[in-house]
């Protein structure tokens, strides 16, 4: 891929990686909503295939690569897959991995392979062996070629695949990331993998190709269990929490009182002084701490033809389309206006019925579990439009070509600087370093500025009037009379 120039990109200016600025400021925003429910933070996304690979570049390295972004902020990572009805298996590859033959002439020839092959993180590089077995039908004149699955094919439509660039490299590369942030708690995070389904366009009779794709004999389910599950939060784990909260959301003394209502729908058992929800997630601190279950993955789109995949055998451990947000949940960028003390969109389960969302409200009218804002045109959002996805409680999901920059408008890293709704940009939160005289007193607070909500780091011993928030309410807060 081609570096580009740095560039100003809102208020950051030739912003490279890594940013410790930005770092601390992504760091600080996951800790501070750590006992939140996770259908409601901020999970930043990108679409892969109009992101990742909008240069139709299926190799080892690009999709083993795809993690990095995992690094740069990204939280929930949407995928498409391609159902390959000759060999009953997914693959990422758009278009069918077969070369083009004109002679009718036709034999079976099973190949296999072992290769070593690496993945290279941010923290350190990964090698682990390859090993395939295919079966193809072969013409002549290819009648006993071995080809090499991690080697590029060119295809139709301009794409280039490697056979062995497949979903289990991805899961494999995922489950490296999981080892590694195991013992890197700075680095740690969700992870969500939302798998959208599609059926592989036909290229002809079988008897004039060679079909060169990996067929898989598990389940989706199965892949993503084997390789992850250490790691898994699954839709039976969630319907069994649910059932008793307090002993599974509510079970750590350390998790603060608040309002629950505002987020999931309670109930409570008089009999068995139980509470359950139907609709309640867990906090980030919960799932850290339950063995850290911190990957999720569930179905999105789903365009097969029947009688093909049947994704009922995969409910219990890959949650159901529009879990994560519909399509009544995505909103365009370009239908959301925000002001100080409210957001305005589409009226719906976002927005509510008029469309409003009044933050001085006691009462939030709309849903706003795992709602999510695309850019309708694929083009690159902006930094004030990922600002005003952000400030109204959405989070954006980039679906422009990303390169392999650290600064510019297709640096995988630029969209993060937007998602930072906590910190005053660009300079904040800033570095407080001890004195050069050798004194240890050194004490830094953060501040709130009142016309923005942002923060900045400033001497504790400063004076300032203190916020108060109003009996119980969500957002209401007042300045108090006295600093």
């Amino acid at each position: 891929m081609i570096l580009i120039a740095s560039i100003t990109y809102g208020p950051y200016n030739n912003l490279q990686y890594p940013d410790s600025v930005l770092q601390t400021a992504l760091l600080v925003q996951r800790d501070i909503s750590v006992d939140i429910p996770i259908s409601h933070i901020l999970l930043p996304g990108v679409n892969l295939t109009a992101s990742w690979f909008w240069d139709r570049n299926y190799s080892l390295d690009n999709v083993s690569s795809i993690p990095t972004l995992f690094y740069y902020g990204y939280r929930r990572f949407e995928l498409d897959l391609w159902w390959d009805n000759d060999t009953s298996s997914f693959q990422l590859c758009p278009e069918q991995i077969v070369p083009s033959i004109s002679d009718n002439s036709t034999r079976l020839v099973t190949t296999t392979v072992t290769s070593l092959k690496s993945t290279v993180l941010p923290t350190s590089t990964s090698f682990f062996n390859v090993t395939l077995t295919n079966t193809m039908t072969s013409v002549a004149p290819y009648p006993s070629a071995i080809l090499d699955p991690s080697e590029p094919m060119s295809l139709a439509n301009n794409y280039t695949c490697a056979p062995a660039a497949n979903l289990q490299l991805l899961l494999d590369a995922i489950q490296y990331l999981m080892v590694q942030t195991d013992s890197a708690l700075k680095q740690a995070g969700l992870f969500l993998l939302i798998l959208n389904l599609h059926a592989l366009p036909s290229v002809g009779p079988a008897n004039t190709t060679i079909d060169l794709s990996i067929s898989s004999n598990q389940s989706l389910s199965d892949q993503v269990n084997a390789t992850l599950g250490s790691w898994l939060y699954s839709p039976t784990n969630l319907a069994s929490e649910r059932q008793n909260i307090n002993a599974s959301f509510l079970l750590n003394p350390q998790y603060p009182i608040l309002n629950i209502t505002a987020y999931y729908t309670l109930d409570f058992n008089n009999v068995t002084n139980t509470a359950s929800t139907p609709d309640g997630w867990p906090s980030t601190k919960h799932l850290f701490d339950l063995n850290g279950r911190r990957f999720l993955a569930g179905f999105g789109n789903i365009n097969l033809p029947p009688n093909t995949y049947d994704i009922s055998q995969d409910t219990s451990l890959i949650f159901p389309p529009g879990t994560f947000g519909g399509a009544d949940q995505l909103i365009s960028s370009t239908s959301i206006t925000n002001s100080l003390d409210s957001c305005s969109g589409p009226a719906g389960v976002v927005f509510g019925p008029t469309g409003v969302e009044d933050f001085n409200s006691t009462d939030i009218g709309g849903n706003i579990t795992f709602a999510t804002s695309e850019n309708p045109s694929f083009s690159a959002l902006s930094y004030n439009d990922i600002q005003n996805i952000v400030t109204c409680g959405l989070s954006p999901i980039v679906d422009s070509p990303l390169q392999n920059t650290t600064s510019g408008l297709m640096s995988p890293y630029t969209d993060m600087a937007g998602t930072i709704w906590s910190w005053k940009s660009p300079s904040q939160p800033e570095n407080v370093t001890i004195p050069t005289n050798g004194t240890s007193d050194v004490f830094a607070c953060a501040a709130m500025f009142n016309d923005t909500g942002k923060w900045v780091v400033l001497d504790c011993s400063t004076q300032l009037q203190t916020a108060c928030r109003i009996n119980n309410t969500l957002y209401e807060v007042n300045l108090c009379s006295e600093t």
